[in-house]
């Protein structure tokens, strides 16, 4: 007999793994059927059911899913039901082989000490010790990323964000957010219903979709089955054309003022195509992007004629200025009123603030100032018909991209991502970020 097995156990919302030390392991969905009455007991010949066989005896069971969020919830029924399914995951790796059983739990970054406790009950009697992580420090340990690193950790329940630098990270360096998996499956099922309507569809369709269909890159087509109006009809979920703007702290100011009162508020556009990239522009309506003044300044560049003001309000192309001054908008006037349209879209519209009042408002804790967003999604198939757009719009886009001198925008960054050969990048380049 073997003296000491160890337990990594990861319990989440919709689904828990867990890895031994022996090399067993596995991962289940996280939920729990019983028996609705003697008569379903009888048929099933269990008194409880776990992960997919549970689901496929939905209909003679009670489900539980008892670790919504990442902890256990505090109720009866639910902590037996975890408890329960805590003892089938740890039994599921043989621990009766092995004289002591050491385990390690994640749990969510903030949880409080009674979920922490119930964490802990759920698993006495299963195990001789218990250690509780949280879930980002877990994921950057395993990585061997504990040092100057992010880790953002996006479950089903819960969205745990943590800075690592080489030690156990305190509540100041972790946050838990609600909006994660389970809060997407939600939104897209309410945009479909909203795109489609008399669409008959569950958040499981949704979320098989979304994990079935969900990537890093170029637009795709998302082309699922889905019944409208009692009709099967094959659809895509993922053509969309989207625009988005943010506000953001005070920077530029407005024309023929002094004052800084505006963000950069850049304003970003996409439009998909079926058979080439997409077109896709992100662009500031300050003369110049932050970021840029800021790298002519490391590097001691002067900028262009235009682009800022000192603190006093005089023309200046020395960036260090600029950043103790302001920028001016784009195109005078014209980038002054588009920059004063994204404040009222990214602001009050969304019941959020302008840039000035997110200044006010910053709590300068490193992280994103407190600003709005505003982003609008429209169907080309719903508004111009299911083959009208792309048929009028390819033509305008194929003779603006011919001309000469033309370079459409996104094309080449989509190029470059979607290249499977070796890409050079310059060596000055490489040392320059090297020294960063």
């Amino acid at each position: 007999m073997a003296d000491r097995l160890y337990l990594g156990i990861d319990l989440g919302t919709y689904q828990s793994t867990i890895s031994a030390s022996n090399g067993q392991g596995g991962t289940v969905e996280t939920i729990v059927g019983k028996p609705k009455d003697p008569i379903a007991r009888n048929f099933l010949k269990r008194d409880t059911l776990f992960g997919a066989d549970a689901l496929k005896n939905k209909l003679a069971c009670n489900l539980y899913r008892p670790l919504a969020a990442g902890v256990a919830q505090d109720d009866e029924n639910n902590l037996a039901a975890a408890k329960a399914f805590v003892t089938h995951l740890v039994e599921s790796v043989d621990p009766e082989e092995f004289d002591e059983v050491y385990g390690v739990i994640c749990s969510p970054s903030h949880i409080s000490f009674v979920d922490k406790s119930n964490l802990v009950s759920i698993l006495r009697g299963q195990v001789n010790a218990i250690m509780v992580v949280s879930e980002p420090f877990a994921v950057a340990y395993g990585l061997g990323e504990i040092g100057g690193s992010i880790v953002v950790d996006i479950g089903a329940g819960t969205t745990d964000v943590c800075r690592m630098y080489g030690t156990f990270p305190n509540d100041d360096d972790e946050c838990t957010l609600e909006e994660a998996g389970d809060w997407i499956d939600e939104e897209l099922k309410v945009l479909i219903e909203k795109k489609y309507t008399g669409a008959q569809l569950t958040k499981d369709m949704v979320r098989q979709w979304k994990e079935a269909g969900s990537y890093v890159g170029d637009d795709r087509e998302m082309m699922v089955d889905l019944s409208v109006d009692g009709k099967k009809q094959v659809v895509d979920v993922g053509d969309l054309v989207g625009i988005a703007c943010t506000s953001y702290m005070p920077a530029v100011s407005p024309f023929g003022a002094s004052e800084k009162l505006f963000g950069t508020n850049p304003i970003s556009f996409a439009w998909p195509r079926k058979n080439d990239y997409p077109v896709v522009f992100d662009m500031a309506t300050s003369s110049l992007a932050l970021g840029d003044v800021q790298i002519a300044a490391r590097d001691g560049h002067e900028l262009p004629v235009g682009t800022g003001i000192d603190a006093n309000g005089n023309a200046t192309t020395d960036p260090n200025q600029v950043l103790k001054g302001m920028l001016l908008p784009f195109g005078g006037y014209k980038g002054s009123h588009l920059s004063m349209m994204i404040e009222l879209l990214a602001g009050p519209l969304v019941g959020e603030t302008t840039s000035d009042i997110t200044e006010e408002n910053n709590i300068d804790d490193g992280g994103p100032p407190l600003g709005g967003q505003f982003i609008l999604a429209m169907s080309p198939n719903i508004i111009s018909g299911l083959d009208d757009w792309e048929k009028n719009a390819d033509p305008f886009i194929n003779k603006l991209s011919n001309l000469k001198g033309v370079r459409m925008p996104g094309k080449r960054r989509h190029i470059n991502r979607t290249s499977l050969e070796n890409i050079e990048v310059n060596s000055d380049l490489l040392n320059k970020i090297y020294s960063l």
